[in-house]
């Protein structure tokens, strides 16, 4: 018979690279944890490339002589602050997931 996952260690494997595919593991969903974490990877590179598709939209890089470096510095922050919101909300769709997933299973088995 299985025992009891602890929610507090699932969380710290989440955060570690590899050892997240086995926290998944460990509640029976490694399917579900796998797809998930395709999903968010490939939304990432979707931001990613979006925000590259808008700056190269907003300046013509073949015309270095007209571009405002104000403009350019402004808007290159704000793309960060973008995409580390958009790995703040990855992270916090993982760990929502992996609390779910996790008190399912330590029901199950109780």
């Amino acid at each position: 018979m299985s025992k009891q996952v602890s929610l507090k260690w699932q969380i710290v494997f989440m955060f570690i690279p590899l050892v997240s595919i086995w926290a998944y593991y460990r509640i029976g969903n490694l399917t579900n944890g796998i797809l998930l974490n395709i999903l968010l990877v490939a939304g990432f590179y979707g931001v990613a490339f979006l925000t590259m598709f808008i700056t190269t939209l907003i300046f013509d890089f073949d015309k270095p002589d007209e571009i405002n470096m104000a403009n350019y510095d402004i808007l290159s922050g704000s793309l960060m602050v973008v995409l580390f919101g958009f790995v703040i909300f990855v992270y916090w769709i993982k760990i929502r997931y992996m609390l779910k997933w996790t008190r399912e299973f330590n029901q199950k088995i109780s």
